[in-house]
């Protein structure tokens, strides 16, 4: 074997274990930064994913308190006259047992029919109309006057001609009439008297009496409509932290990527320069090196975001 040959072998050997050393080097470095991006974009869905589901949670959770404590609010605060002719969310529901059984629609029913149901042929039922109700605070302002003279009037006929009011009337009566037929009175003044006071001072015991029991169901209602409003407020506070801890991962997935594909191109840059730096150190002086050792490596950086070299 000639001496040039013995030469060239000798080079090819060293750039080819250049070529190894910095192709391992780029390559483990490559993968790495392009798992860590691949990561960072898995962990955000999937805390994105468990997010969704807590705020559905949420809802669900403060829609049902809403439900519990609906009828101590209204004992109180009454309700308000409907027309109809409004979407009849619950019978809708009732109509369409698979869309009762959707985790989404069976919350959003009127979404369902636009969407899905007017187009199926399925039947939008329609509420009635109702009158409106008053509650136990409407009740004590009417006992008060405050809703007008006539509303009061109403109220205190109400009580006057109520079965309480004239058992409890009846029964005093019958009391005073037996006392003064007992005691021979019967015809006196004194008795007269008495029947002619017992009627308005029962009504006015009454009155006080009714007004005491609406204070209570108007306190009642007030403690209810308090249990809503921290529900909302709570669940507002809750699915705002959520919604933050869903941007938080959103932008840590996205600084992960960059970070990754940074760290990938930065290894392919130090590699290149690592197998040059090899490869000139361990060559005698007199040989001749390619100018590009990277070149024809064969490794592929597609889907990586780095250039080709």
């Amino acid at each position: 074997m000639r001496k040039s040959d013995t030469r060239r072998w000798s080079e090819d050997g060293l750039q080819a274990r250049a070529l190894t050393v910095a192709a391992a080097v780029v390559g483990a470095g490559v993968i790495g930064g392009v798992a860590s991006s691949s990561a960072a974009s898995k962990a955000a869905k999937s805390q994105n994913k468990a997010a969704d589901a807590s705020i559905a949670m949420q809802e669900r959770q403060l829609e049902a308190t809403r439900e519990l404590l609906s009828p101590f609010v209204q004992a109180g605060a009454g309700t308000a006259a409907s027309p109809g002719g409004q979407f009849d969310a619950q019978a809708y529901l009732a109509q369409n047992p698979d869309v009762a059984a959707d985790p989404y629609y069976s919350q959003n029913p009127q979404e369902h029919y636009n969407r899905f149901g007017k187009a199926e042929g399925r039947q939008m039922p329609l509420t009635a109309a109702t009158a409106g109700q008053g509650g136990s605070l409407q009740a004590q302002q009417d006992l008060l006057g405050l809703n007008g003279n006539g509303a009061q009037q109403t109220s205190i006929d109400a009580l006057k001609t109520s079965p309480l009011f004239t058992s409890l009337l009846q029964q005093g009566e019958n009391s005073i009439l037996q006392n003064a037929s007992a005691t021979g009175g019967l015809r006196g003044g004194n008795t007269q008297a008495a029947l002619a006071q017992f009627s308005p001072a029962l009504l006015a015991q009454v009155i006080n009496d009714q007004y005491s029991k609406l204070s209570g169901i108007t306190s009642l209602s007030q403690n209810a409509a308090a249990g809503v409003g921290n529900a909302n407020l709570s669940t507002g506070n809750n699915i705002s932290n959520l919604l933050g801890q869903m941007g938080s991962a959103n932008a840590g997935a996205a600084l992960g990527q960059g970070a990754g594909i940074a760290n990938a191109a930065n290894s392919a840059a130090g590699g290149y320069a690592l197998q040059s730096a090899l490869a000139r150190s361990a060559a005698p002086s007199g040989w001749s090196l390619p100018s590009n050792l990277y070149g024809g490596s064969g490794i592929d950086f597609s889907g990586t975001g780095l250039p080709a070299f």
